[in-house]
């Protein structure tokens, strides 16, 4: 096992940079060395091309690959599931050629939700990128920490993940559908705006829809399961706008192919400072929805809506996990699989946060399955 506890010892002074996946502590920054190198900045100049974009991009200061996704046994279990691997660039031992040099670390996430347990299980890992028991490839997605993994698969272009954890484990097989729009590229051909300056944006881009068999194993049961999952990958140098808070994000696999996704960056008084609403076919087309109303900038004229809360009894936050969306004469509700889902990441990125599965009806009719993100509302998060 990896030494977790020297990462925490660097704390000196915690601030966050992350979307759309979880608070990170810049414990191990100094203050000069962050204004002066936060890592390569996203460039309209630049584009993506892949396989070699499906990597790691280490001139870039954070980085996550976040797979989420829903799994049947086709009997009376139905579970969630998610694991993210985080990248953060330290700007330490830059010129140093020993693979002891903590130049980047990594932290992975990975949660199990039963509705039928009614309970969420987490386990998290951090350890120093190039220690041998923690691998990153920037020429495919390829990820080890130790027996937790997320590979892509070149020649038949699936996914293999895997997680080790105390109270569970599992390990499943990802294949996009030939069939369905696979590879989105989020924003402008796949440069994602995150606030009003061009500098606040990142690279990112989805693979919603996957096909996903494999092994779960929880309260010493092992499950066959199959179903759905989404992938977002995305990576940035850049803060976030000075005033936000945190965000709400969704991503959705729609019932009919398609899929959704959607964010809102908030300000301490509710105010939104970026948000962004993409709902597609199942071709990667604007959704029949969408055009139906002939939407022009969507993102400007959607509304977010809470319909109820729900209170931790750990970190007293509210998140506002029922919610509604609407945009022209449709309304897309929100609804919790269960509803604590909130994850206590202070051993590792910092902070809690609301991240868990959701459905989504449209119009009072089932419409899809998905995962929501709510970060922000235990403690406003510090990003300076």
């Amino acid at each position: 096992m990896v030494e977790r506890r020297y990462f925490l010892s660097l704390a000196t002074k915690s601030s966050v940079v992350a979307f759309p996946c979880f608070a990170i502590a810049e414990n191990f920054l100094s203050t000069k060395s962050k204004k002066i190198n936060k890592g390569k900045l996203v460039s309209s100049k630049d584009e993506l091309t892949f396989p070699r974009d499906f990597g790691a991009h280490l001139l870039y200061g954070i980085e996550w690959w976040y797979v989420t996704g829903w799994l049947n046994d086709r009997v009376d279990e139905e579970l969630a599931f998610q694991l993210t691997f985080f990248r953060r660039k330290t700007f330490i031992g830059e010129n140093n050629i020993s693979r002891f040099s903590p130049k980047h670390l990594i932290f992975a996430h990975a949660t199990i939700i039963s509705k039928r347990l009614g309970v969420l299980k987490s386990a998290q890992r951090a350890g120093r990128l190039g220690s041998g028991l923690v691998k990153c490839s920037s020429l495919d997605t390829d990820i080890q920490f130790e027996d937790w993994f997320m590979k892509r698969d070149l020649t038949s272009d699936s996914y293999k993940i895997g997680v080790q954890g105390n109270d569970f484990s599992f390990r499943l097989r990802l294949q996009p559908q030939a069939k369905l729009k696979n590879l989105i590229l989020r924003g402008k051909n796949g440069l994602s705006r995150k606030g009003p300056d061009d500098k606040q944006a990142s690279w990112y881009y989805s693979r919603p829809n996957i096909v996903t068999n494999g092994k779960v194993v929880v309260n010493k049961k092992t499950l066959h399961m199959q179903g759905l999952s989404w992938l977002d990958h995305e990576w940035s140098s850049e803060f976030l706008h000075p005033e936000a808070i945190g965000w709400d994000w969704i991503g959705v696999n729609l019932a009919d192919g398609g899929s959704l996704m959607a964010f809102k960056i908030r300000r301490a008084d509710e105010s939104i400072i970026w948000s962004d609403f993409s709902m597609l076919d199942a071709k990667g087309d604007n959704h029949p929805l969408i055009n139906k109303n002939k939407l022009e900038n969507i993102a400007q004229t959607v509304r977010w809506m809470t319909l109820g809360e729900w209170s931790s009894p750990v970190s007293f936050a509210k998140y506002p996990i029922f919610q509604k969306i609407l945009f022209g004469d449709n309304v897309l509700k929100i609804t919790p699989f269960i509803n604590n889902q909130e994850i206590d990441a202070r051993r590792t990125t910092g902070g809690f946060y609301w991240e868990g599965a959701v459905e989504l009806d449209i119009n009072g009719k089932f419409f899809g399955k998905g995962f929501l993100e709510l970060t922000g509302y235990s403690s406003p998060l510090l990003l300076g």
